[in-house]
């Protein structure tokens, strides 16, 4: 219809002799010019408001990460005095190592992630016209703030889509994330995760991180870092095959900003117990992984997309730095959490000082056995600790454990406790713990599911052969002294256990029964609580529209902990029921109360 009346106004036109006035002759000139224009623009829309597939997003971020420039001169990311140039004692690797099967791995995840085809294939994400529109966002670079910046705008941005649209799949779940899922109190939560990118106060550096409910699990960290003080030039031409010691710190050794910014990378991996890490400058990605089992070796993988794609990227989706960065951040959450012997063998590496124009030896500096057959003796393969996939025992599993009561048949660990009551008591339970935490050749006897409180960490605790699975409650030190007040808490009160609050098993004192604290997150603990994991967060169940059923449970809460007589005795009239100390416990289908580290005696 709209062609026929565009060729008979055309037509009408080639006539315009017939016409009667020269107004009639105007008021098809402006009705075909409405007309075209009303074409051109729904053409114009349609082009506009088209969804893209995963390919076709890659190449426009690709697109845009091709608009980067480099300002003329560098700005100082701060102003340095002479008190912030003070060089930083940190330890070094013995052995930085290309890290050679990286783009095998990338490229096997890639292909799993192509075989998703509802995944991959999808129409769900921006059209060309809405991510064009990053491009205004794009400012030359002048710092290492910059870099970020220029990142969040044709990265991460980006990467949060393509996350969500990755969980709506759950083979994908299973496979990729199969780390987060296992820790989780409710393996539910892992679809609506989301990736966060956090800037850290007073630097260019960014953790990454997949956010659960409230479990954070790290994944990797990025250096950003401007392209002045680490050129892609420098970059392309060093080596990655290295000893430390002879081709850095000796005399006429390698001294360059690509080696200081590893170096500074190294000493943050062994510091967080996060093995992974990317420097960013921007026009280049450096990858780098401390090995598993040997703290003193490093993996690097530098990649350039320059030299590896043309303009378009076509064919080489997996190739781009969206891509790259999407990849790595699946094999990072695969990676194992380094073990007790791991940061035992990283407290006797050997240091250097760096300060801003890089790293040199240190005087005297010693620790670190230099000669081989040492290494052998501090590297022993390791043994494999406990299968710590289970899911966590029940409440009232853990209840008839400490009240020597019949099984909760419910529990999904249930066969492994015994038959019709529990083979073991409590009290053997922990000499369990002890023995196993005892052995030096351990890994993490208990797993971290990254959850955090101020001063403490949860963990997952397994014990071998009798299936039993709780959470544990590890606190810094420095610290110790809100824990014990929350045991002695526990022990006022046992009757709720269960109900009102948490079921405690016992206070582990590491310190006194083996003589040396376990690191978590590079943070030393030595004293831990054994408790039920309860349920989860609140907020989970306040979020599916229950707030009012909550808000109900919430006051009968109130009131069961005010008609405790063990609590009004010990002064607690004003209870802190705030969401965030609240747990919803679904096998009850009740709340229940956390947290008590408030409480003094």
């Amino acid at each position: 219809m709209a062609t026929m009346l565009h060729r008979q106004i055309h037509n009408n036109l080639l006539k315009s002799e017939d016409y009667q006035s020269v107004d009639d002759l105007s008021r098809f000139v402006r009705l075909r010019n409405a007309h075209v224009a009303h074409r051109n623009t729904y053409a114009d829309y349609q082009d506009r408001s088209r969804r893209t597939n995963l390919a076709e997003l890659l190449h426009i971020c690709h697109r845009l990460s091709r608009l980067l420039s480099i300002a003329s001169s560098s700005l100082p990311d701060s102003p340095k005095s002479p008190d912030k140039d003070e060089p930083q004692v940190i330890p070094y690797p013995q052995h930085i190592r290309n890290w050679d099967d990286l783009p095998t791995l990338q490229e096997t995840v890639w292909n799993f992630l192509g075989e998703r085809s509802t995944f991959s294939n999808a129409h769900v994400f921006p059209s060309d016209f809405q991510c064009s529109l990053v491009e205004h966002s794009i400012h030359p670079i002048c710092s290492s703030k910059d870099v970020y910046n220029f990142r969040h705008q044709t990265v991460h941005r980006f990467l949060h889509l393509i996350w969500s649209q990755l969980l709506c799949d759950e083979t994908i779940i299973t496979s990729c994330l199969r780390e987060a899922y296992d820790c989780l109190a409710d393996p539910c939560g892992i679809a609506t995760s989301t990736l966060e990118f956090e800037l850290q106060a007073d630097s260019a550096d960014c953790c990454v991180y997949l956010l659960a409910d409230r479990h954070e699990f790290p994944i990797f960290f990025v250096q950003y870092i401007s392209t002045q003080d680490l050129p892609t030039a420098q970059i392309r031409q060093q080596p990655t095959n290295l000893h430390f010691e002879k081709d850095v710190l000796n005399s006429g050794g390698t001294q360059t900003a690509f080696i200081a910014a590893v170096a500074r990378a190294y000493a943050q991996m062994l510091s967080t117990g996060n093995r992974s890490c990317l420097l960013d400058n921007g026009e280049s990605l450096v990858f780098l992984q401390a090995d598993e089992t040997r703290p003193d070796t490093l993996n690097v993988l530098k990649y350039i997309p320059a030299d590896e794609l043309g303009e378009d990227a076509e064919g080489d989706s997996d190739k781009t730095v969206v891509a790259q960065y999407l990849t790595f951040a699946l094999l990072s959450l695969q990676a194992t959490a380094p073990s007790q012997k791991w940061y035992d063998a990283a407290a006797k590496l050997p240091t250097c000082l760096l300060d801003s124009k890089g790293v040199r030896s240190q005087p005297d500096s010693t620790g670190y056995p230099h000669r081989s057959q040492d290494l052998g003796n501090i590297y022993a393969p390791i043994f494999v600790s406990a299968k710590t996939d289970r899911p966590f025992c029940t409440s009232k599993c853990l209840l008839s454990l400490s009240r020597d009561e019949e099984i909760d048949q419910k529990c999904p660990n249930a066969r492994d406790h015994g038959d019709q009551y529990h083979e073991i008591e409590p009290a053997v339970l922990l000499n369990i713990l002890y023995n196993q935490l005892a052995r030096s050749d351990q890994p993490y006897a208990f797993r971290p599911i990254h959850l955090h409180g101020k001063h403490h960490h949860y963990l997952k605790g397994t014990i071998p052969g009798y299936g039993y699975t709780f959470l544990v409650k590890a606190v810094e030190q420095g610290h110790v002294e809100a824990l014990e007040n929350e045991f002695h808490f526990y022990e006022r009160i046992p009757a709720s256990q269960g109900f009102e609050i948490p079921i405690c098993l016992g206070m582990i004192d590491l310190k006194a029964c083996i003589g040396r604290s376990h690191t978590y997150y590079g943070k030393k603990c030595e004293k831990m609580l054994l408790l039920s994991c309860s349920g989860v967060s609140a907020a989970i169940v306040v979020d599916k529209g229950s707030i009012d059923h909550l808000t109900e449970d919430r006051k009968v809460l109130e009131m069961e902990l005010k008609e405790i007589h063990e609590l009004v005795e010990m002064g607690m009239r004003n209870l802190d029921l705030s969401w965030c100390n609240l747990v919803w416990n679904q096998q009850e289908e009740r709340l229940v109360w956390i947290n008590f580290l408030f409480w003094q005696e």
